[in-house]
């Protein structure tokens, strides 16, 4: 290719839409992992997720109308075109569209965040992703789970990482024959002695109801999340320790409800 072909191909804008697009491409994909690197160093993952979303689409955008305004393209017969067009996908594509339109709710409303421990339609996992057409959860089973947004949208969310504590709640039963009293206080000293549980809140023993020959004892304790399933094995072994002491197992185990992870 001669020089003259080259001044003709820059004449004509090519030459100057391709070096927009070769520069301006890799330009905005890095400036926006930049930006959503540092958001993720801070702890922000979500807002990493937002901040390289918003950033490569309006750089995209952006380079768009720059390609079409170097080649002389009118936008406005562009722009009608792309409505019909879009008018065409939308009905064809009714389901995906949904989905992302619950996605952008889902990046804005912040029922959770990538790394939050939440449950799904009777599923709990870690947020691996969300994207804006699906959610995706890695199970405590070691299961990668994809909802699509607009079953999330519409789900009950539980999300168990929102705030930095929990309360855990463990129901016994005792001998209703003995000393109450004593046994309530021998179950609130060993739940206070467990090293990670909180003092603040204080830890509770309620006495709910009699059945038969037991009393239903309602035991309360707060954790930090990250320490929520050591130490509820810890608190069971010790309130199981605290009724063999006290001489108020029903049997040789204590067996308190399967708690949620």
């Amino acid at each position: 290719m001669t020089a003259k072909d080259l001044l003709v191909i820059a004449d004509q804008g090519w030459f100057h839409a391709l070096l927009v697009l070769i520069i301006g491409v890799p330009a905005t994909f890095g400036l926006a992992r930049v930006f959503s690197r540092r958001m993720r160093n801070q702890g922000k993952p979500h807002q990493g997720m937002l901040v390289f979303r918003a950033i490569t689409t309006v750089g995209l955008v952006f380079l768009a109308i720059s390609v079409a305004h170097t080649l002389n393209v009118d936008l406005t017969a562009l722009l009608a075109t792309a409505g019909v067009v879009t008018v065409a996908i939308g009905l064809a594509a009714q389901t995906s569209l949904s989905n992302l339109i619950a996605g952008v709710f889902l990046l804005v409303d912040r029922p959770f965040e990538v790394g939050d421990s939440v449950e799904i339609e009777g599923k709990s996992g870690i947020v691996q992703a969300i994207t804006l057409l699906s959610t995706h959860v890695r199970t405590f089973q070691n299961i990668r789970v994809r909802w699509p947004n607009d079953v999330v949208i519409k789900a009950t969310i539980l999300n168990y990482s929102r705030f930095p504590t929990r309360r855990i709640d463990l129901t016994l039963r005792v001998l209703a024959g003995g000393d109450l009293g004593a046994t309530r206080t021998a179950l609130l000293a060993a739940v206070s002695a467990q090293p990670l549980v909180l003092l603040d809140p204080a830890p509770e023993v309620l006495l709910r109801s009699f059945q038969d020959n037991t009393v239903e004892v309602e035991v309360r304790a707060w954790l930090a999340v990250p320490d929520v399933v050591a130490g509820r094995s810890a608190l069971v072994l010790a309130l199981h320790e605290a009724l063999f002491r006290a001489g108020a197992l029903l049997g040789p185990t204590v067996t308190p409800p399967q708690p949620r992870p």
